[in-house]
């Protein structure tokens, strides 16, 4: 016995004012949509590298990012321009 498909709708129409124009369109001011994903961090392209931290640290760096409500890396990357920017003066 066939297994009968169920009927496909077609889209409901909208009206023409609800239908949002594109960078294409006639509306240039609307910013055309962002690709998906992370927001970029700095002017440039980022690099991954892999530190191994004793489990103290961690667990310190593990609350230090709790407390702040951020994720360990922007921790990380905040105490490192610190570091350099304090370097940089002396």
């Amino acid at each position: 016995m066939a297994v009968k498909k169920p009927a496909v709708r077609a889209p409901k129409p909208r009206a023409q004012e609800e239908i949002p124009q594109t960078i294409m369109g006639n509306n240039a001011e609307v910013a055309a949509p962002r690709k998906p994903g992370r927001k970029p961090v700095g002017d440039g392209p980022a690099e991954t590298i892999a530190i191994t931290l004793p489990s103290e640290l961690k667990r310190q760096l593990q609350d230090e990012a709790a407390r702040q409500d951020r994720s360990a890396a922007a921790v990380v990357r905040q105490a490192l321009r610190l570091y350099f920017s304090e370097t940089d003066r002396a």
